[in-house]
Formats: C-alpha cells, sequence, structure tokens
C-alpha cells in the first residue's frame, strides 16, 4: 500500500490504527469515505478508543457511514463524538397483515409485508407496526419441552433436508455444537446428510472449510454453529434458520435471522422455546420482530434418549462431549441478559440433563451456589444404572491408549503413596 496506493483498504479497527501509526508519513487528505460496517459490535469488543484514534486522524471533509441492524448507545455516543452533521436512516418495514400460524411446514411463508420506500409514508408510518426484520422474513416459535426440544429439532431437520433446503441451526455455545453435530448425524434420519458444526474454538483452517463447503451447496444441507456464523457471513441462498437456543444477547437475534431473507429474498426462521420462556414472543414483539407460532406435524414425539444412550455408550469422545455441553449449557443459561425470562431457577436441570442423554449428572460448582443461596432447583434425574461408565471405550484406538496408559500411572501413584 505504501508503494502503489489504492482506492480502498479495508481492515480491522486495530490493524488500521497500526498502520497509520507506523507510516505516519502516509497522506490521508484526500480519503473522502470512511465505512464502519457493524459498529455497535465494534464498539461492544472494545475498540472505542482505538476508533476514536483512527478519527482523529481523518480529514474533518469526509464522508463517514455507521452500518447496524442495532443502535446502542455507544454507537450514538460516537455519532455524536466523531459525525459532522450526522443524519439517521432507518429502514422499516410495515405490516399489512398478521401471519398466521404455521402448521408442519406446509402454510405461507407468512403475511405479506410492504418496505416503506417512500419517505413521505415512511414519515407517517405508525411505530407500533414497524417491524426490525425484513418483509420477506416470517420468523415462528414452537414451544418445546426439553424431553421434546431434541426429537421436534431432529423431524424438522429431515423434513427440510428431504425438500432440498439449506438451513442454519444455532446453538447456546461452541460445546453444544460439537456435541450435537456428532451425535445427531448418527441417528438415522439424519446419517449421511449435509451437516456441519461451525463454531469459533475450530482452527481458523477448519472453519474456512466449512465455510466454503456450506457455500458450495445449492441445496439440502446443515450449519450447527454459534453466533460467529451471526454477523459478517454472506451465505446465499439459506430458506430456515433455526435457533435451537436463543441468543445471551438478545441484539442477536436480528443477526441471526438476518443470515436469511438476504437481497429480497423470501427466509423464514423458527425459535425453539421452553413453556416458561415464552414471555421472550413478546419481548421480541415489542422490539419489532413479530412472530407467529409454529405447529409441527405430530406436536409429541417419542423420545430419542434411548437411541441417544446407546451411540453415547459406543464411544467415550462422545459421552466427554455430552457431559461438556452440559456443564457449558448451564453456565451459559446463567448469563442470559434478559434474566427475567430465562430465570435460571426454573430450568429443570434433570430433564435438561436427560434430553441430552447424559449418563451420569456432573458435578456444577454453580448448582451449588445457587443452592446456598437459598434457590431450590430440583434436579430429578435418573441415571444408566446398567452402565460402567469405566467401560465405555474410545473409538479412536490412538485416544483409547493413552487412557489405559494413565489409568496404569494413576494406579501406580496412588499404590506408591
Amino acid at each position: 500500500f505504501k508503494e502503489n496506493g489504492g482506492q480502498v483498504l479495508i481492515g480491522t479497527p486495530g490493524r488500521l490504527d497500526d498502520l497509520m501509526t507506523r507510516l505516519s508519513e502516509m497522506s490521508l487528505r484526500e480519503l473522502e469515505l470512511l465505512i464502519l460496517d457493524e459498529a455497535d459490535r465494534l464498539l461492544d469488543m472494545g475498540f472505542e478508543a482505538t476508533l476514536n484514534s483512527i478519527l482523529a486522524r481523518l480529514p474533518k471533509q469526509r464522508r463517514t457511514g455507521l452500518f447496524s441492524a442495532t443502535q446502542t448507545k455507544e454507537v450514538l455516543q460516537l455519532v455524536r463524538a466523531g459525525l459532522r452533521n450526522p443524519v439517521r436512516v432507518d429502514v422499516q418495514v410495515i405490516r399489512r397483515a398478521a401471519a398466521a400460524p404455521m402448521a408442519g411446514g406446509n402454510a405461507a411463508d407468512g403475511a405479506d409485508a410492504d418496505e416503506v420506500s417512500d419517505p413521505k409514508k415512511r414519515s407517517r408510518a405508525d411505530p407500533e407496526t414497524a417491524q426490525a426484520t425484513p418483509s420477506s422474513l416470517s420468523n415462528y416459535y414452537l414451544l418445546a419441552s426439553d424431553e421434546q426440544r431434541v426429537p421436534q429439532l431432529v423431524a424438522f431437520l429431515e423434513a427440510e433436508l428431504s425438500a432440498g433446503r439449506k438451513l442454519m441451526v444455532y446453538f447456546l455455545t461452541c460445546a453444544c455444537v460439537d456435541y450435537y453435530g456428532t451425535i445427531l448425524t448418527q441417528l438415522g434420519q439424519l446419517k449421511g446428510r449435509n451437516v456441519r458444526p461451525l463454531h469459533g474454538k475450530m482452527a481458523h483452517k477448519t472453519r474456512s472449510k466449512t465455510y466454503e463447503w456450506y457455500l458450495s451447496l445449492t441445496s439440502g444441507g446443515v450449519l450447527f454453529c454459534t453466533d460467529v456464523a451471526a454477523r459478517g457471513l454472506d451465505v446465499p441462498d439459506v430458506d430456515w434458520i433455526v435457533q435451537f437456543d436463543a441468543p445471551q444477547d438478545p441484539n442477536a437475534f436480528v443477526h441471526r435471522v438476518g443470515r436469511t431473507a438476504r437481497m429480497g429474498r423470501a427466509g423464514r426462521s423458527l425459535l425453539l422455546l421452553r413453556q416458561e420462556e415464552d414471555a421472550y414472543v413478546n419481548f421480541l414483539q415489542v422490539r419489532k420482530v413479530p412472530l407467529s407460532e409454529y405447529i409441527p406435524v405430530q406436536p409429541e414425539l417419542p423420545s430419542l434418549r434411548p437411541v441417544l444412550t446407546k451411540i453415547i455408550t459406543a464411544d467415550r469422545d462422545v459421552m466427554e462431549k455430552a457431559s461438556r455441553a452440559y456443564v457449558s449449557y448451564v453456565r451459559a443459561y446463567q448469563e442470559h441478559q434478559c434474566k427475567y425470562i430465562f430465570q435460571f431457577k426454573k430450568l429443570d436441570l434433570g430433564a435438561l440433563a436427560s434430553s441430552m442423554a447424559l449418563l451420569r449428572l456432573p458435578k456444577l460448582r454453580e448448582l451449588g451456589k445457587h443452592r446456598k443461596k437459598g434457590v431450590a432447583q430440583w434436579v430429578e434425574f435418573t441415571p444408566a444404572s446398567d452402565v460402567k461408565l469405566d467401560s465405555i471405550r474410545f473409538k479412536d484406538k490412538a485416544r483409547e491408549k493413552q487412557r489405559q496408559q494413565n489409568k496404569k500411572a494413576a494406579a501406580a501413584a496412588a499404590a506408591a503413596a
């Protein structure tokens, strides 16, 4: 860039600030346009001081654009501090009709809606009917117990994959993506299907390969992911966004569903909630996100616990992933920003463990803390009494050999003590 110049420079705030600091002779006098994409996220990641440093080096006579699906007080502070004569542009949608409940995926895509492009019409738009999601996006929710959540997800994915649709399924934690991405793909309904995991703890090379794989799919594929795939990914032709877990940050909901219904295309999203979490529907509607109830073809499906248990007992790796997923989920659930809706004391830890086919309940430090505080958290869970955990072996022979060596070393150390 120093030698040949350029018309467009793209980078992270930290890298751009470093470049400007090291190349002090670099002339920025002819800069015309500055774009800050995902402005709220940049500030949330602690780049406020860096952004202010960049803005101080740029010419005052320039155009600046801040783009974000969510407006935060930090973004507004940056607007006041770093922009001259700011103009706020809100893109809103006015609903024409209320969406009808969706029955088993056979109903229409949802309510018709018009984008308000006429400034005069936009100024007269009723704020009560303005929505925060595109008119071509239909949002649905499904109330399901812990016992029914996984069976309903599997049945839904099987039906949509058979119809050749592309889906993204969001989970609360990386460990949950690992676990469900491993065990659900061994079920008869999903075995051999195009289903892969993607999360932030994967190696960069693996993430990139998975992303390229999903991009290359023309139909019939599922990406199990965390919020690492909620922003910045431009994936065309995604038919469904499924949120197996609501996001910790309610602002992330709009970003998640924004992976579908892009560039005027139709799209749909489905949010799974427990009965105790149904207030989240009203919460989203207050935030101008309309949702309609999704009615599955079979409201009550057989439990998958026996099948999942069989898969777990066949490979210690899956058993360990199940425990990690459970612990990570319980800890993440306590960090929900909407604590008055997602109340930890109402989370049935026993039913959750059963739904994940755990053989035993892991020790949870957090549960002990809540008991000390006087929170009554009853855990009703029946462990797999006919299974000896130590007898479960790794399918990976190298890992199993290492486990046996570790056992012998531990036994020898105990005997010596």
